[in-house]
Parts: C-alpha cells; structure tokens; sequence
C-alpha cells in the first residue's frame, strides 16, 4: 500500500484523500502524505485508525 492513493471515509461524513506511508505495529495509526481534507490540505498527517469508517485503494495487477 505504500506510495498508493488512498480514501478514507471518517465518522461525520467527511471523506478524505492522502497518499499512504505506512501504519503503526499495531495498525493503531496510519501515516499518510498529501492528506486532502474538506478544510484544506496537509503535507503529512497521521491518522488515527479508530476516526476510520472504511478506507480504500486501487490495486495494480499489471505486471
């Protein structure tokens, strides 16, 4: 999932974009670049995995 656009869908309706950096051991926080948010964007945010309804990615199975 590394370097891949990620959306993540939080409690109160608010969608947002980032691109995903990585996760803690315990998958507690996720690290995300370029986070796009309703209220602007922020080069590097970290977000805390119990705001997250869902979250998506593309996957690439060309080889």
């Amino acid at each position: 999932m590394v370097k891949r656009d990620v959306k993540f869908t939080m409690y109160e309706k608010v969608k947002v974009d980032a691109v995903f950096a990585g996760s803690d051991i315990d998958i507690l926080n996720f690290q995300v670049t370029d986070l796009k948010t309703p209220l602007g964007m922020q080069k590097e945010a970290l977000i805390r995995c119990p705001d997250v309804i869902s979250y998506s990615f593309e996957l690439d199975f060309s080889l």
